[in-house]
């Protein structure tokens, strides 16, 4: 299978752009695999072995400079009186243990069986073993499970399981005969339509997970769900970034980027193909992520977003109906520097944001303008009108620093507020009208404190967009 723009292995962190498959299906429940079966031609009944097999695969993708990843899927899973399967991790790839200590030991014994069998070295034999993910035991209960819950992400009839002849039990067959065996994404589109697959009845709820600071449980938001959204079926996409997250860092900012990037191409495509699906936002993540992640998700779709009471370790919707305060908007103070291009925001919400701090940074911005609360305070956002003001107020100052000056070419803004409003703000910023929006990462060990941001409206390409101080 070929993708039109790379993906990103969750366990290696590598970019790739094929997936290849051997499928090996056993009637008997009796039959596992070992390493004398991976070396051995008579398990798959073939000339040549399945390691042979895939390290042809492995050659001539390699050739090609290719980034690839070579599947073994079966519905036998490993021997676990094998010793090659304590070298396996839960997520079905060969660990780095394997790949140490010498040739007495027991892995050292296993490389030198497979070596001689393909007859390469031991440097050649670990990078082609890195590419392979063994995804055994896959029985007919998780396939259909697995594949109702991709189904329901694209708003298309799910399989009964109740029934064995499905809507969607001869459509291999048939698009084979026809030569339909390449996809592009209008072409697919397509089919789906022609074979009547979408889903018009359903209304399904998507849950966006987005975590780089705290953990937080899968589904930890369902039980604060409102009883028109808890009736729905539901699915859950995690962003989750935590492993990152070492020391009250984020290690690795670009390598998060990357992530994020990968799982926001596949909520967008998902609402792209099914117009019923219902959206909900919750999290704890770094602000710039926020920001980015809500300039993202600018679909013209509505957003359910909510916001962590820490009080009551609940999400909330917003919905209190309470007073709030306004805004304090402190105009456009002229910083001696007229002839500047850059432009600085103050944004605070839960805390004060300090200029002793922002004197760290070498701006020198053209003006600083300010948004606060007269007495800012954590959890004081309550309620989504409260919480739409605020982000059309930051919205306005965009416009005002656009309107007011051609020459402004980057806003840099300082931010001190709840996730939901970091959110909500980002997916206010406009990608044509406004000038560059850099949003900055505070964290009051590092020197400076501001220590790294993102240009949330650049192309996530250009070499500007994250910036480290």
């Amino acid at each position: 299978m070929e993708y039109s723009e790379p993906l990103l292995d969750g366990q290696t962190g590598r970019q790739y752009i094929f997936d290849a498959y051997q499928c090996k299906y056993h009637v008997s429940r009796g039959t596992v695999f070992t390493v004398d079966n991976l070396i051995d031609p008579k398990f798959i009944n073939n000339i040549q072995s399945m390691l042979q097999r895939l390290f042809d695969a492995y050659q001539k993708y390699s050739k090609n400079g290719e980034f690839f990843r070579l599947h073994v899927v079966s519905t036998s899973s490993w021997d676990t009186h094998d010793p090659f399967c304590k070298f396996l991790s839960s997520e079905n790839h060969i660990r780095l243990p394997f790949y140490e200590n010498g040739s007495r030991s027991t892995q050292g014994k296993i490389r030198k069986k497979l070596t001689e069998h393909l007859g390469i070295s031991e440097k050649e034999l670990q990078p082609f073993l890195k590419t392979i993910r063994f995804d055994l035991g896959i029985n007919r209960k998780i396939l259909t499970s697995s594949l109702n819950a991709n189904l329901r992400y694209a708003g298309l009839m799910t399989i009964d399981k109740t029934i064995t002849n499905t809507r969607y039990s001869e459509l291999a067959w048939k698009w084979l005969e026809q030569g339909t065996n390449s996809f592009d994404k209008e072409k697919l589109e397509k089919l789906v339509r022609n074979e009547r697959l979408v889903d018009l009845q359903s209304k399904n709820l998507l849950l966006i997970r987005h975590q780089s600071l705290d953990p937080i449980l899968p589904g930890a938001v369902r039980d604060d769900l409102p009883a028109n959204l808890r009736k729905m079926a539901y699915d859950e996409i995690p962003i989750d970034l935590t492993h990152l997250f070492k020391d009250g860092r984020l290690t690795d900012p670009q390598l998060a980027i990357n992530e994020q990037q990968e799982k926001t191409n596949e909520i967008r495509q998902l609402c792209k193909t099914n117009p019923n699906l219902e959206l909900a936002y919750y999290g704890i993540a770094h602000i710039p992520l926020v920001f980015w992640l809500g300039y993202q998700l600018n679909i013209r779709k509505p957003i359910n977003i909510f916001e962590h009471n820490r009080g009551n370790n609940k999400w909330n919707l917003l919905q209190d109906a309470t007073n709030f305060p306004d805004l304090l908007v402190r105009g456009v103070s002229e910083n001696g520097n007229e002839i500047g291009t850059d432009v600085t925001i103050k944004f605070s919400v839960s805390y004060p944001i300090m200029d002793s701090d922002l004197f760290q940074i070498d701006i020198k911005p053209r003006s600083i303008m300010e948004l606060a609360l007269p007495s800012p305070t954590p959890d004081v956002v309550r309620n989504v009108d409260q919480l739409e003001k605020y982000a059309l107020t930051f919205r306005a100052m965009l416009d005002e620093i656009h309107n007011s000056s051609t020459s402004i070419k980057r806003v840099h803004v300082f931010y001190a507020g709840p996730v939901s409003l970091a959110f909500r703000c980002g997916q206010l910023i406009s990608p044509t009208i406004h000038p560059k929006i850099l949003v900055y990462n505070y964290f009051s060990q590092d020197n400076p404190k501001y220590k790294w941001g993102i240009h949330v409206n650049s192309p996530v390409t250009s070499p500007d967009f994250l910036v480290k101080l």
